[in-house]
């Protein structure tokens, strides 16, 4: 039971952190897509590019999308950086404790 609770505990720290590194990126991924859109443009058009995508077809997605600077961010952290998109109402500092604490109240599997 000790090491059920530890390891609840442990993964509800990593997603703690985890949260708060992905709200940390996106404020910075915001920021540089304002202060230079078109170094993230391109960017992103060399990624699709690697990935199989002919240069001008992803010329035309990538273009299309960062006409919509939320949405565009959002692409950007779940395919650039391979990040979890926080959601509005994610607040790691008030889920994760209460995980923690819900988790070993109601288990009684051990």
């Amino acid at each position: 039971m000790v090491c059920v609770v530890a390891g609840a505990r442990i993964g509800c720290l990593c997603r703690v952190h985890c949260l708060c590194l992905s709200q940390h990126v996106c404020v910075f991924v915001c920021r540089e897509f304002k202060e230079y859109p078109e170094g993230e443009i391109v960017e992103m058009i060399d990624l699709y590019e690697s990935k199989g995508m002919s240069r001008e077809d992803a010329e035309v997605v990538i273009r299309r999308m960062a006409k919509y600077p939320d949405f565009f961010v959002d692409i950007m952290m779940i395919e650039e950086l391979e990040l979890q998109v926080p959601g509005e109402d994610d607040n790691p500092w008030k889920d994760g404790p209460s995980a923690m604490c819900v988790f070993p109240t109601f288990d009684t599997t051990a």
